[in-house]
């Protein structure tokens, strides 16, 4: 009986080491994909952060855009008949355009000080 039971000591002492290597492993392993995660999350807030500035880029194309259509209506006049230049827009056009105009320079910050009174 004496053999019987060394085996069953060797089998059990393998058994364990087997089993502690496979938790060493597993845990190198949980390791490394905690590392990938977070290089992983580094780079979405990177990519955020790009997005943030290329959308802030894209408002402030719209709002050029925007005030360059109001400036068009408010200074576009046809010179066409015999040098007599007249506006193109009617004067409720151009009062309107003049109107969404300061309010988007006083949002940009550049409204002159001395046309505050006109909004």
């Amino acid at each position: 009986m004496g053999w019987i039971s060394l085996r069953n000591w060797i089998i059990r002492a393998l058994i364990g080491v087997v089993a502690g290597f496979a938790a060493l492993l597993g845990s190198v392993l949980l390791w490394e994909q905690n590392q990938l995660v977070a290089r992983q999350n580094a780079l979405i807030e990177a990519q955020n952060a790009y997005f943030q500035r290329q959308v802030g880029q894209d408002s402030d194309q719209w709002s050029e855009l925007r005030l360059s259509q109001l400036r068009t209506t408010l200074v576009e006049v046809d010179c066409r008949e015999g040098g007599r230049c007249k506006p193109v827009a009617g004067p409720v056009a151009r009062g309107q355009a003049l109107a969404a105009l300061a309010t988007l320079e006083r949002q940009a910050g550049r409204l002159p000080w001395s046309c505050t009174a006109l909004t």
